[in-house]
């Protein structure tokens, strides 16, 4: 005789993951993390519950979100709660609190030096107990580390030299955030390894003219030293007689660093124009991209680098440092990813990029199309998180 399961059984199969990150959904200032986890979500929703603990307000910003409910449990969607704590619920005995609250089979906490979302769920959750999974986003990358270089290198001495991360997985994305884990941490860490899961754009079609003598470039980012959009500034100074349009997007997170930025541009020779345009949402991103000839980031590190493949998707080539995953690009016509020691092979891409006409132009964008297709065809990222979320 055959026994009836319904719905509600069925749904207690799902196995939960509690997630931990200072900044998420509807927020997006804090840029790859944030992409990284909805990515992760739409892609397992069907067969995990998510909870989320995160902050009430965006990166940088003191608004709290309009139509959320602050220190309680949120119910999106089927298979996602998120909790968005207030600052003033953001202590030990309430994190406590709120983590007794959902019985789950893992925890994820993403990033390294976060006091309350990183450092103090190591504290509170029984690793014996339970399979706690830690999520490095980049952050233990050389260049990620060489900012508040010395913070950053004490509390890691101290975190190897009291084993806080004994008993934790450590979800890289990559090879090389592989090799900085055991490298910051030690060689006895458990790693799994889990490419990041790149977003399901509908992108706008990139249908701007390339006319021989004009560039429009693209800068989509938070505005930080380690995103080095000083140096594409300063790239720039070399380029005295091309007419050049550069759009920066992004939340100012360093002060006297777009202050270096704005000397820079005011020093630009007067056919180059930059316009500043502040944060943008997720939802605009393509069709910014869209609108530009080129999305310029030299970065000074990305484990992954979202931007880089959306631009990529929506048919605009990239010129880049080599500091990301994206090495191949210029076999591939897709771009450029130069090392950041030659400032003068930047300069001359970007005067090739000047003289290119739209014959040129509409090859590499349509290079930069077909390379997004096969990446985006080339993992079965279920299978990889099945490891990680077995």
């Amino acid at each position: 005789m055959q026994s009836v399961i319904n719905n509600s059984e069925l749904k207690k199969t799902k196995k939960r993951v509690m997630v931990f990150i200072d900044w998420y959904w509807p927020g997006y200032r804090a840029g790859g993390p944030i992409t990284s986890c909805i990515n992760l979500v739409e892609e397992l929703i069907s067969e995990y519950d998510f909870y989320f603990i995160t902050r009430n307000v965006d990166y940088g910003d003191d608004k709290v979100y309009a139509k959320v409910k602050s220190d309680e449990w949120n119910f999106i969607k089927e298979g996602l709660w998120i909790y968005y704590a207030s600052k003033n619920n953001l202590r030990m005995k309430s994190f406590s609190k709120i983590i007794s609250e959902k019985e789950v089979d893992y925890y994820y906490i993403n990033g390294i030096y976060s006091f309350y979302f990183s450092i103090l769920p190591l504290f509170l959750l029984d690793k014996k107990l339970k399979k706690v999974i830690v999520a490095p986003r980049g952050m233990l990358a050389e260049s990620a580390i060489s900012i508040k270089k010395s913070k950053k290198r004490v509390f890691l001495f101290f975190a190897k030299k009291f084993k806080i991360y004994q008993s934790v997985i450590f979800h890289a994305t990559n090879e090389v955030e592989h090799e900085n884990v055991h490298k910051s941490l030690g060689d006895k860490c458990e790693i799994v390894l889990a490419p990041n899961i790149p977003s399901k754009l509908t992108s706008s079609q990139n249908t701007i003219i390339k006319r021989a003598g004009e560039l429009k470039l693209v800068y989509i980012a938070r505005i930080a030293p380690e995103k080095n959009l000083l140096y594409a500034l300063e790239s720039l100074l070399h380029l005295e007689n091309s007419k050049i349009e550069f759009q920066i997007y992004g939340p100012i997170y360093n002060e006297n660093y777009w202050l270096q930025c704005r000397k820079i541009i005011a020093d630009l020779p007067q056919a180059i124009k930059v316009i500043y345009k502040g944060p943008i949402s997720n939802e605009k991103v393509s069709e910014v991209l869209s609108d530009s000839h080129f999305l310029f980031f030299p970065t000074l590190g990305e484990n992954f680098g979202h931007i880089i493949i959306e631009s990529l998707t929506s048919a605009v080539p990239v010129i880049i440092s080599d500091e990301t995953p994206w090495q191949d690009l210029s076999e591939l016509n897709a771009g450029w990813a130069i090392p950041l020691s030659e400032r003068s092979e930047f300069v001359d891409v970007l005067k090739e990029c000047v003289k290119m006409d739209e014959v040129e132009y509409s090859n590499m964008r349509k290079s930069a199309e077909v390379y997004s297709t096969i990446y985006l065809k080339r993992n079965d990222y279920k299978k990889y998180y099945q490891k990680l979320f077995p």
